[in-house]
Formats: C-alpha cells, sequence, structure tokens
C-alpha cells in the first residue's frame, strides 16, 4: 500500500508492487505512473494537500510539487479504453462455481454507450486459477455505471479475489455489424391420395432459395442487351449472395502427425495497431473468430490491398507442411481457352471476401488459430 507521509487521506492511498533490495535506501522508488494514479482525477479540494504531501515525500519546492500536480491534472485520460477492477471487498470464488462479480465502471468511459467489449488480463497471475468471460457486455445503471463479469472457478477448492483486482480492459464498440437473418420462405403442399403401402425412407431435401434479381449495373448495354443480361442474371441468381453475411460450405483439413505448430507473433508497425485492432474487433463481433487456449499458433501478416483498406493475412507456411494435400483434377488451359471460342461477350466478376465464404469445421478449428500481441484466436471461417 503506498501512502504519501502525513496523507490522513483514504483516496489517496493505492496498493503498488515494491523493489524488494538489499541495498540501504533513504525511500522507495516511486514511479512516475504511482503519482499519476493518486494525483489523477481528485477533486479541487485535495490539490493543496496534493501539493504538501508531494513536496515532503520527493523533497521538492512547493513550486516543483506544484507543477507536477497542474501536469498530471492537466493530461487527458484516455477514453477509448479503461482499467476494469473489482470493488472494495474481498470476493469468494466457490469451487466449481461461476460467480457473477460487479464492477464499477470507471470515470474516464462515456456510460452513454451502453455497449462494451471486455478483454480479460490474461497474464495476471492473481487470475491464473480462474475463467473469466470476455465479450461484449451492458452498462447497467448510468448514474452509477457497473457491469457484472461471470468468473469461474474450475478447481477443487474455494479463491480469492481480492479487493480492487485488475480483471481486464473495457473499451467501447467502434463499430457493431448487425448480420441480417436469411429470408424464410413458407413451403405448402396438398394431399392428393394417402396410401397404405411401405414406402422408402425418402431423404429430406434442402429448400431451394427463390430466384431474385442481383442488383448489377447494366446502364451501359443498350435496351436489348440489357434484357438479355437480366435474364441471364436472375436464371443465375443462386451463384449471388444476398448480403455480405453469405456463409458457403465448411472446409476440413487433414494433417500428416498431431504434433502442434506454434509460432510467435510479428511486430506490427505502430500506425497500423489502431486499424488491426479495429479489424480483429470487427471480426469479434461478427462471430467469425473466438478467442483461444490452442497449442497451435500463427503469426499475422498486414497487407495493403490496391483500394487502400488492410487485408489480415495469417502465416500458415509451416502448417501447410503438415498438411495432406486434397488432390482435384484440374482442367487443362487449352481447353479453358477452346470454350471462349465462338463468344464475343466477356465479364469478370470479383468474389466477395472470399477467404471468409465458408466455415472451418469443429474438428479442426483448434488448428486454425492465430496470435496477435499475445493473444491467441481461433478463426472460424477461411483465412
Amino acid at each position: 500500500m503506498t501512502n504519501l507521509p502525513g496523507n490522513e487521506e483514504p483516496s489517496l492511498s493505492i496498493s503498488v508492487p515494491f523493489l524488494v533490495t538489499s541495498l540501504t535506501m533513504e525511500r522507495p522508488l516511486v514511479g512516475f505512473n504511482v503519482l499519476e494514479e493518486i494525483i489523477e482525477g481528485q477533486p479541487e479540494r485535495l490539490i493543496g494537500t496534493l501539493v504538501r504531501l508531494l513536496r515532503n515525500a520527493i523533497s521538492v519546492p512547493v513550486e516543483k510539487a506544484e507543477a507536477i500536480v497542474s501536469f498530471i491534472q492537466a493530461v487527458e485520460p484516455s477514453t477509448s479504453q479503461v482499467r476494469l477492477r473489482t470493488g472494495v471487498n474481498d470476493i469468494v470464488i466457490p469451487a466449481g462455481q461461476v460467480t457473477w462479480v460487479r464492477c464499477r465502471v470507471p470515470q474516464a468511459l462515456n456510460p452513454s454507450d451502453r455497449l462494451v467489449l471486455f478483454e480479460a488480463d490474461e497474464d495476471s497471475h492473481q487470475l491464473s486459477q480462474l475463467d473469466l468471460g470476455t465479450g461484449l457486455f451492458e452498462i447497467q445503471n448510468p448514474a452509477k455505471p457497473y457491469v457484472t463479469i461471470p468468473v469461474g472457478n474450475n478447481t477443487k477448492h474455494d479463491v480469492i479475489l481480492p479487493r480492487k483486482t485488475a480483471l481486464g480492459v473495457l473499451q467501447h464498440i467502434e463499430r457493431f455489424v448487425d448480420a441480417e437473418s436469411p429470408d424464410k420462405t413458407t413451403c405448402t403442399a396438398t394431399v392428393n391420395e394417402v396410401s397404405t403401402q411401405l414406402l422408402e425412407p425418402i431423404q429430406k431435401a434442402e429448400p431451394t432459395p427463390p430466384l431474385w434479381h442481383p442488383p448489377v449495373d447494366l446502364s451501359h448495354l443498350e435496351e436489348e442487351q440489357q434484357e438479355i443480361a437480366k435474364r441471364m442474371l436472375y436464371e443465375e441468381s443462386k451463384a449471388f449472395a444476398r448480403d455480405g453475411n453469405y456463409i458457403g460450405c465448411k472446409m476440413v483439413i487433414n494433417l500428416k502427425d498431431d504434433i502442434p505448430v506454434q509460432r510467435t507473433y510479428t511486430s506490427i508497425p505502430k500506425p497500423l495497431l489502431r486499424e488491426v485492432k479495429e479489424y480483429i474487433q470487427d471480426l469479434l463481433v461478427k462471430g467469425w473468430i473466438v478467442k483461444s487456449k490452442s497449442s497451435y499458433s500463427a503469426p499475422v501478416v498486414c497487407v495493403r490491398k490496391k483500394d487502400g483498406s488492410l487485408r489480415l493475412c495469417i502465416d500458415y507456411r509451416l502448417l501447410n507442411q503438415k498438411t495432406v494435400p486434397d488432390r482435384h483434377p484440374l482442367p487443362r488451359i487449352r481447353d479453358l481457352l477452346d470454350t471462349l471460342g465462338g463468344y464475343s461477350w466477356f465479364s469478370i466478376l470479383d468474389q466477395g471476401k472470399a477467404y471468409h465464404q465458408g466455415f472451418v469445421a469443429e474438428d479442426c478449428r483448434v488448428i486454425f488459430v492465430f496470435i496477435h500481441v499475445s493473444k491467441l484466436w481461433i478463426s472460424l471461417k477461411w483465412e
């Protein structure tokens, strides 16, 4: 517990780690971040007390103490993310149970946006025996905002969560994408005749999606050509996706052995960190990735598209070396060119989000793991 000499104000005391050494020191080492934590956000009535305590604690003139307090008070706290801590009392997490822990939302985070993203602190020693629920949470009671975080104890003994324990990071959602539900078609049937004869089991056929008119710009064509193109697009409309959330097929991958492939994360240029974070957050909100504790890991690589947007690639080269390749007959180039003969109109279609057109089979998801800044993510879709 850090307390400035002569302090009688409870709000000016915080718990911090100290360096234990055999060297004789007149006073312990206190970092600037400790002073910042004590001074930041204190009310005006405590400014004079802070200046007096700080002057005596670090032996500086009153002018310098006032300058330090004024500088720290003038720094605007970051509102993009805040540390989420438990309350003022110790919390007992019973063995084999999940306890919902109520945590006050710091004032630095604007409670007007009710939906927030919570990410647990995976490197905390105090949380090593606990399983914290991460994801989207809703802020309760805007007057005194708080969130409740599920904390599970999978051990056979009770675990005590000390007061003011940092659970993780709380941040606002930059962008939320609501997946549209697919169109539902109602099928009707009329019974013309009933037979008592035993029939062979009939396999249930998948419903055929209705045809529709894809929104393709045909204004550059003549009227007769537009009619031909519209008819062709309508007949082949099953090849077009109605929205960006279309799900294709599931992919299965077979490995030569069960030895995990592990690689550490690669450094990402600082100017791209925020953009990469928003990209991963967008995938998390869409449900295309989830957190993982798999033994597999592959680093991510940032690539710019031609339009300037970011493409997040995953380096699966080591995993590819362990993959049993699937053999498919490929058509000969000469045969493909021969099929183009006799035609005068050609078109090129770009498949949107080609690497997200299908989900990974559940048995194979454990190997489709990428790592970014010491966090593992399972990719539920192709990457």
